[in-house]
């Protein structure tokens, strides 16, 4: 854990994108235990796409669903079932047993690691800023916005990107939070959010599929955050 927790803060204060796969609560054996007994595991996922989400058909599917149900099976599971739920409800769900493992791209940060206990890193992700087509106020970072008060940041409830914005100095009366990613882009094209933050792998896909804040370089700083990510923010992509 302590290896873990050092880790994180080199990373945090790094890129910040340090996103995990499989978080086990602090019963790990417990589920574990369920497991080998009875050869069945419920999985609770944050809705949110490419991640994980509900297909046509209300099949739960994407990144995190796929990669879990091979490594489950291979773990002797004959059932696997997916919980999805807002990502703020997603560590209070593991401990009120509405699911037995998280399997979601999360940032350990210190915070975390005393609620739950986090597998190896999988994979790096940076953020960056979802905007309107061309991005008319000029948005490239945290700091954009703790400049100017009157810009509102729309944020997902219980992320890590919470944090970040307050630590930048953006006020909490310009920080509108929300329950999941189609909230925050919901909030931008209704005017009620100057951008949306998160995942450039998940802010580049509403950006693409949906056609309605924008697509490629026009409403998406493109380039996620470097290495300087805590002093300079989010570089432009155009």
């Amino acid at each position: 854990m302590k290896k873990w927790l050092k880790k994180t803060q080199r990373t945090a204060l790094g890129i910040g994108a340090l996103a995990l796969f499989i978080n086990f609560s602090c019963h790990a054996d417990t589920a574990l235990d369920k497991l080998n007994k009875t050869g069945e595991i419920s999985i609770g996922y944050s809705n949110e796409e490419p991640f994980a989400y509900a297909d046509a058909s209300g099949k739960v599917t994407g990144e995190s669903p796929e990669i879990a149900r091979i490594i489950f099976k291979k773990l002797g599971a004959k059932k696997v079932d997916s919980v999805l739920t807002e990502w703020g409800a997603l560590i209070p769900g593991l401990h009120a047993g509405r699911f037995d493992v998280i399997a979601a791209g999360m940032y350990i940060t210190p915070e975390r690691c005393k609620q739950v206990l986090f597998t190896d890193p999988q994979y790096q992700l940076g953020d960056t800023l979802l905007v309107k087509p061309g991005n008319p106020k000029k948005l490239h970072s945290y700091a954009d916005f703790a400049k100017n008060h009157d810009l509102r940041l729309a944020v997902t409830a219980g992320t890590v990107e919470l944090k970040y914005a307050r630590d930048s100095g953006i006020a909490d009366d310009q920080i509108i939070q929300v329950p999941n990613t189609t909230a925050q882009l919901q909030a931008v094209k209704a005017g009620r959010a100057d951008a949306a933050i998160g995942t450039a792998l998940t802010m580049k896909d509403l950006a693409k599929k949906r056609r309605i804040v924008g697509r490629g370089d026009h409403g998406f700083c493109g380039r996620s955050f470097a290495h300087r990510l805590w002093r300079v923010g989010i570089p432009s992509a155009g």
